[in-house]
């Protein structure tokens, strides 16, 4: 990779592009646009008109952000946030006091800035922030007085509001925050498990959930089966017709194989055009049965392809789990049957012997 490309990559490895936080910030700012509904109500019964006035103006503010945000303008939406809280709690505390407690609002920035990018990139706006906090505070206490104080009871009223707003924000933001990471968790570990394609399970999750069966039946006496199913002539399908009619053919049969199957049961995509149906607590004539049904259901679609429709067949091969083997001669066994199945003809289910 050349410099210029490795340039690229790490600039772009450090923006908060993450869908998670831009999920959250969306709310950030449509409780911001709340707060200030409430905080208009206040000032204005506080008899505070300017920063009553300014509370509406910081509503259009939030409003014009979310917009921006909804056109993916993130970085502007970010920026026209920073400028309210700022200007807003800086306001407040200059025209009330250092006492009225809007500062608090201020504090906020700390853990989006930190959630929003890498912490050694987050130092810096988190330093500054503080300077520019403690500077509020020091010229509020030693050369500014309040430009339009309001009584003791109207500070502490303000003060209490003030902090409880931040500290709910505080609480509810954490709480979306794990949500949405703990979902956004569940999204990988789906998709780690889960064929793309089809829906169904990859292989690597049902060897793991085979084994998992196996070891419960060696103290017990319920039976554990296999079927290993191919689909026929599935790479003409391909050359014909093409891969897009081939990936139709698998999601069309997939869906089959899940309305057959019980709740105990798990079917995956095991490879291509083959797919492996782990039957738990079933004896050798109930999963007959059952792989003979899904045959027959498969051998009656009709998959609409462009103008006319497709008909596929499959073959499947038959095992029962023994004590004392492993999953994998399990499913060995039933490849096996898989394959005599196709040498006497296909569309067959034929049973490990």
């Amino acid at each position: 990779m050349s410099a210029k490309g490795k340039k690229t990559v790490s600039r772009r490895a450090y923006k908060p592009q993450s869908q998670p936080f831009w999920l959250i910030f969306k709310r950030c700012v449509q409780i911001g646009g709340c707060t200030n509904i409430l905080l208009f109500l206040l000032f204005h019964w506080l008899g505070s008109p300017i920063l009553a006035w300014v509370s509406v103006v910081s509503f259009v503010l939030y409003v014009l952000a979310y917009q921006l945000l909804l056109k993916r303008h993130n970085k502007v939406a970010v920026a026209v946030v920073w400028f309210e809280v700022l200007a807003h709690a800086s306001l407040g505390v200059v025209m009330l006091g250092w006492e009225s407690g809007t500062h608090v609002f201020i504090l906020l920035f700390v853990p989006i800035t930190v959630a929003s990018t890498q912490l050694r990139h987050a130092l810096l706006p988190v330093a500054a922030l503080w300077i520019y906090y403690v500077g509020l505070y020091l010229l509020t206490q030693l050369w500014l007085p309040p430009l339009q104080p309001v009584s003791v009871t109207a500070t502490i009223a303000i003060h209490t509001v003030s902090l409880g707003i931040v500290i709910a924000m505080l609480g509810y933001l954490a709480h979306l925050y794990l949500s949405t990471i703990h979902s956004a968790q569940q999204r990988l570990r789906d998709l780690a498990i889960t064929d793309p394609l089809t829906g169904l399970s990859n292989r690597r999750f049902i060897l793991e959930a085979a084994h998992n069966e196996a070891a419960r039946t060696v103290s017990d006496t319920d039976s554990l089966s296999f079927v290993l199913a191919d689909l026929d002539h599935f790479k003409s399908i391909n050359d014909i017709h093409g891969h897009e009619a081939g990936d139709r053919v698998l999601v069309a049969v997939s869906e089959v194989f899940r309305s057959c199957v019980r709740g105990n049961d798990l079917v995956a995509r095991w490879g291509g055009e083959e797919f492996l149906l782990m039957l738990t607590d079933t004896p050798a004539r109930d999963a007959r049965n059952i792989a003979e049904r899904i045959r027959q259901n498969i051998e009656s679609l009709d998959i609409p392809l462009g103008d006319t429709s497709l008909g596929v067949t499959l073959t499947m091969g038959l095992s029962v789990h023994c004590r004392g083997e492993t999953v994998g001669e399990s499913i060995s066994r039933a490849d096996q049957a898989l394959y005599r199945g196709k040498q006497a003809g296909r569309n067959r289910v034929e049973m490990d012997t």
